[in-house]
């Protein structure tokens, strides 16, 4: 009894072994449902003809096979149900081998009820199918129109207003407004407007289905250059289709175009006035005037004048500075304790706009040094005319223009033979209070034989209240004047002439005589040796019948400069006149002009390195060849080059500095900078210029970048990969996005897990052309479970530049597949078979034992 129950149980277990062993190899059968398993999806679904209710139609759907499996015996049953309001389906089959990327069309053809009331249906479609010998379900939905046609709007668009010199992202909103559902929806935009630009792709949207109601939103970026006007407008098309044919719609949106908010600073300080020998802290106001916000304001301070030194930082930072605002920043300040009279500080002013481009101003103030706390004695006399061989009584005023009390003032005049002082030449003036005066009472005699200027000169003498002693030389000029003569002064109103240019020199003759001065010419010449430089381009001769006492004449001349022509030019100026009684004076002085124009940069020429350059290129040499078109030198010349499409490559690479361009002469200047990526097409950078002498202004310099081939890389099979695959034939996809030719295209393989034939020479592709790649590969036994990145360098000729570029593909890496051969299987069998004998023949010998005791 024993016995037979052991039998029974080994028997089981041998039963059960064997039939684990065949479910494990042996195929299944049974369905299973496949919703989260990727193997489909829906590319199309249309009638083949327009629809009437009560007629046959036919509906065809169109799947695509997403896995890298084969799949066989494909059975598609769609469920009309809701449509006829009783269960009811139509199925059709695909008997042949499926795999990715195949699409398969199933027909169905059934006739529309007349019930059916509504426009818009949406129907169960169950794809049944065999994958690795397991029947499969996968689910979806269709939605299918029976009544009515699509019809796509443009229901808003924003913004409505674009900046210049920005690129502005737009997003549309498009809305199915028809009674049936839009097929195979594309969108472009495009713009006939040459100063603006869509620099997204045209086609800026597409969707396989849109349903009625449904709302679709695309975005692109559209980029107004610096030379658009006001308005501009963009077009949009969009196509589609429906079961009776191909539709399209545009629609044309209108924008306004808004210039860049800018700033304007303005810089100035309360103050003008500083004390020698005292630190002194100034208060320096930046106002912003403009529109647009002043981001990272710095000023860096420089002192023009030794007898100024600047205290403390000389680069002050005054942060952001929005319209209408003021900010404040403290500069100190220290004169020279022997300084006195003007000074100024030149303030260098950075800053950028709310486009991050940088801006450069160079502002000078002014200041006065008065001593601290000293006195100061200036000397002022009147009247100022006397009468030859005549006593003159005029009076000297005194005054304390300083700080402080000026004591012991002492006031020592120096008479000549031609001007007499009558009375005593030392006199005492005792005490100045400051911002007081004395006044002082003279005789002056000149003789008869004396007309015209004389000078009588003073020397003034003082201490302050800290027992420093002042000593001050003064001359006072008066004029001896001739009753019933004539004398005749003049005043040359402007001292700057500016070469390659008629300059206006305008002359101002007075008589301030006792009499009228008669034939009066006036004659302005070159200088001997300066013809060459200056000639008149006006008569150079005035005359005037008679000038009456206290009479004025403006006399105004046209001089030409020769271009290159800067410093001083000398002239002279004769002045012929007489007096009433016929004699004759004659006024013969030189007369100097400084010339001082202002130079002119201009672009003479651009060259990039490389030649020709393309979007996302690193450390590129911009190299612009500029001449001083100008009629002066150029000193501390700074050139900036900014632009949209380019940044510096390092900081400083943008900029460059020229100490000094003469006139008529080049130089070539280098900037190095990195193209952003996708902006290809002709772009204007600006060259911005300051220095001394310049004009100050931007150059436009133009940038043609070239746009590289964009591509894509798909890997056709296998989809997966596993640990130890030896001689794969890995397929490939490659795509050349762009709209360029691409010669000499090689592609390389780039894994530390894959090794084999990894590098292939594929030739020239044409613009939108692909190439199917084949490559045999052996995948290493260490290779990580899982995704996997697989990177491609892909290298070609463009434009005859060798460029290349990486695409990282993933890749999933699967464990191998333990493999349960027939020899296993038997050898388990015959184990089991032994180990069953092993046990009943023990048992047997067991029971003998037993038997015979």
């Amino acid at each position: 009894m024993c016995n037979s129950s052991i039998h029974r149980a080994l028997l089981a277990l041998l039963i059960v072994l064997i039939t684990t062993i065949f479910l494990t190899v042996l195929p299944s059968t049974y369905a299973v449902r496949s919703e989260d398993v990727d193997d489909w999806c829906v590319v199309d679904c249309y009638w083949t003809a327009p629809v009437r209710r009560g007629a046959l139609a036919t509906l065809e759907v169109m799947i695509k096979c997403l896995s890298p499996t084969p799949i066989n015996n494909v059975t598609a049953r769609l469920n009309l149900t809701k449509l006829y309001g009783y269960e009811y389906y139509v199925v059709d089959t695909y008997n042949g081998t499926v795999v990715y990327p195949r699409v398969v069309t199933f027909t169905f053809t059934f006739r529309v009820p007349d019930e059916a009331k509504l426009t818009t249906y949406v129907l169960p479609l169950e794809i049944r199918y065999l994958k690795n010998c397991t029947s499969l379900i996968w689910s979806t939905e269709l939605t299918i129109s029976i009544a009515g046609e699509p019809d796509l709007v443009v229901i808003d668009y924003r913004p409505r207003t674009l900046t210049k010199e920005v690129e502005n992202e737009v997003t549309v909103l498009i809305e199915n407004n028809g009674t049936a559902t839009a097929r195979d929806v594309a969108i472009e935009v495009y713009t006939a407007d040459p100063s603006v630009t869509v620099t997204t792709e045209s086609v800026v949207g597409r969707f396989a289905v849109l349903d009625q109601d449904q709302v679709a939103e695309v975005r692109f970026s559209i980029y107004p250059s610096s030379r658009s006007g006001d308005t501009t407008s963009v077009t949009i098309r969009i196509t589609y289709y429906d079961t009776s044919g191909r539709f399209y719609m545009t629609y044309t949106m209108g924008f306004k175009i808004a210039e860049v908010p800018t700033p304007e600073l303005v810089i100035y300080t309360s103050k003008t006035s500083l004390k020698a020998g005292v630190q002194e802290v100034v208060d320096v106001l930046v106002e912003n005037r403009g529109p647009g916000t002043a981001k990272n304001v710095t000023i860096e301070v420089i002192t023009h004048s030794p007898k100024l030194t600047v205290v403390g930082r000389s680069k002050l930072y005054v942060g952001d500075i929005p319209p209408e605002a003021i900010a404040s920043v403290k500069l100190g300040l220290y004169a020279d304790p022997n300084a006195i009279g003007g000074a100024d500080v030149a303030l260098t002013v950075h800053y950028t706009d709310d486009l991050d481009r940088s801006h450069l101003e160079t502002v000078t103030l002014g200041f006065v040094i008065v001593r601290a706390e000293a006195p100061l004695i200036v000397l002022e006399m009147e009247p100022r005319q006397v009468s030859p061989g005549e006593v003159q009584r005029v009076y000297l005023e005194v005054k304390n223009v300083g700080g402080d009390t000026a004591h012991d003032v002492v006031l020592n005049l120096q008479p000549t033979p031609q001007l007499a002082v009558l009375g005593p030449t030392v006199i005492d003036v005792g005490t100045v209070p400051p911002g007081s005066s004395k006044r002082i009472e003279i005789g002056l005699y000149v003789p008869t034989e004396r007309f015209g200027v004389q000078n009588l000169r003073a020397i003034i003498t003082y201490r302050d209240s800290r027992g420093s002693t002042y000593v001050n030389t003064i001359t006072l000029s008066l004029i001896s004047l001739e009753r019933g003569k004539p004398y005749i002064t003049y005043a040359v109103l402007n001292s700057t002439l500016e070469p390659n240019r008629v300059n206006r020199v305008v002359i101002v003759v007075s008589n301030v005589g006792l009499g009228s001065a008669y034939n009066v010419t006036i004659v302005l010449t070159p200088a001997p040796g300066s013809e060459k430089y200056v000639s008149l381009a006006s008569p150079g001769r005035y005359f005037y019948p008679v000038l009456r006492e206290n009479e004025t004449v403006t006399t105004a001349f046209r001089l030409f400069i020769q271009p290159v022509v800067y410093g001083a030019v000398q002239l002279y100026l004769s002045i012929l006149y007489e007096d009433k009684w016929g004699k004759s004076y004659r006024v013969l002085t030189p007369v100097g002009f400084e010339v001082r124009g202002l130079a002119e940069i201009a672009v003479a020429h651009v060259l990039t390195i490389p030649t020709p350059i393309f979007d996302g290129d690193r450390a590129v040499r911009i190299q612009v060849t500029v001449t001083n078109i100008g009629n002066y030198p150029a000193k501390n010349l700074k050139l900036v080059l900014r632009g949209n499409v380019t940044k510096p490559t390092y900081a400083g690479s943008d900029t460059y500095t020229i100490p000094y361009l003469p006139v008529g002469n080049t130089v070539t200047v280098t900037f190095v900078m990195d193209i952003s990526e996708g902006y290809e097409g002709l772009h204007e950078l600006h060259l911005d210029v300051r220095g001394s002498y310049v004009i100050n202004k931007s150059i436009p310099v133009p940038l043609l970048v070239y746009g590289k081939a964009r591509w894509s890389i798909e890997i056709k099979s296998p989809k997966v990969l596993k640990p130890g695959m030896r001689g794969v034939k890995l397929l490939l996809v490659l795509k050349n996005l762009g709209k360029v030719m691409c010669r000499d295209v090689r592609i390389s393989l780039v894994s530390p897990y894959i090794t084999g034939t990894t590098t292939i020479l594929v030739g020239d592709v044409g613009p939108e052309e692909s190439r199917v790649v084949a490559m045999e590969i052996d995948v290493s036994d260490a290779i990580p479970i899982g995704k996997n990145p697989i990177e491609f360098d892909i290298f070609w000729t463009q434009e005859g530049r060798e460029l290349s570029t990486s695409k990282v593909v993933n890749v999933v890496v699967e464990k191998a597949e333990v493999k349960i051969t027939m020899f296993v299987i038997i050898a388990l069998i015959a184990i089991a078979t032994i180990l069953i004998c092993y046990v009943l023949k023990r048992r047997s010998i067991i029971s003998r034992v037993v038997g015979g005791v």
